[in-house]
């Protein structure tokens, strides 16, 4: 299975690099999921198994969901790791589905005041208990959280602070049964494992399409705003364009998915990241909205 669009936060990424000049990439493989050492503080595993939402005695405390569960604890987890000045953990969203729970978390810091954006994931095995962990933060989390980002100090992704509004109220929580799961994934792999300006997007992508990238703050729409970002891609690095280490989980309507990319510029080494991307799809299988973060794992 191919896998892509993430490969517009690539295309942002670019410009954090500079818009240096950019041939067809080896097709993604899929891969076993690995532990990152991005992963947050691990948190209790014990948390509710498959019968987690069943109904409790009258007048006894409803008891949480795995979901509810697992989000409590990545909020503890977060709130007290390592992070400097960090005031609020909000979980703006997430995807329940089979095998993970993925949650987008809104970090606000004071002193200066500013907020970061982050996905962490949790992969869930068949027993519903959790097990490794991932997260992949912008250039705000990557500064405040984490010994510098990524081991490439030099090349951290610009804050960029208008970027991550205030969290709204509550968490918007995604879940059912992925019965299109196959063929939403398919669907995907076509649009990111794109390497070079083609036809045929307008089959993929809805014309309204809204595509973010947290890594730049950039927001690009429909199939123009893609291939302008297969464009800068082809400019930025005309070497090898490889995507590896593809998982895809999907829930209902949403899809997420994260991998590694590495990509050869025209000159100087080639630059690796770790990247994940939430998507969701209308009815008739188009990508209609799209959120992408990326960090520098390698230069």
């Amino acid at each position: 299975m191919r896998t892509g669009l993430c490969i517009i936060l690539v295309a942002l990424f670019v410009g954090a690099c500079g818009d240096r000049p950019a041939t067809t990439a080896a097709a993604p493989t899929p891969r076993p999921a690995t532990t990152d050492s991005a992963a947050p503080p691990p948190v209790d595993t014990s948390v509710p198994t498959a019968g987690d939402s069943a109904a409790t005695a009258p007048g006894a405390t409803p008891r949480r969901s795995f979901g509810e569960a697992l989000q409590a604890q990545t909020q503890a987890a977060l709130s007290s790791g390592t992070c400097r000045d960090l005031s609020a953990v909000a979980v703006e969203r997430r995807v329940d589905s089979a095998d993970a729970v993925v949650m987008e978390v809104v970090m606000t810091f004071d002193a200066p005041s500013e907020r970061a954006r982050a996905m962490v994931w949790v992969e869930v095995d068949d027993t519903r208990r959790a097990g490794a962990r991932h997260i992949i933060g912008d250039g705000v989390w990557s500064a405040r959280c984490r010994d510098g980002c990524a081991g490439v100090t030099g090349d951290c992704p610009a804050p960029r602070l208008r970027s991550v509004p205030e969290p709204g109220p509550g968490t918007e929580v995604v879940s059912g049964t992925p019965a299109r799961a196959s063929a939403l994934a398919t669907r995907y792999g076509v649009v990111v494992g794109a390497t070079s300006v083609r036809g045929g997007f307008e089959e993929l992508i809805a014309s309204d399409a809204v595509l973010e990238d947290v890594t730049s703050g950039r927001v690009r729409r429909g199939v123009d705003g893609f291939v302008d970002g297969l464009r800068a891609i082809e400019r930025a690095f005309p070497g090898e364009r490889r995507v590896d280490d593809l998982t895809i989980t999907v829930a209902g309507d949403w899809l997420v998915a994260r991998f590694s990319w590495r990509g050869t510029p025209a000159a100087g080494a080639a630059v690796s990241l770790r990247a994940a991307e939430i998507v969701r799809f209308d009815k008739g299988g188009k990508l209609v909205w799209s959120r992408g973060y990326a960090m520098v794992s390698e230069r």
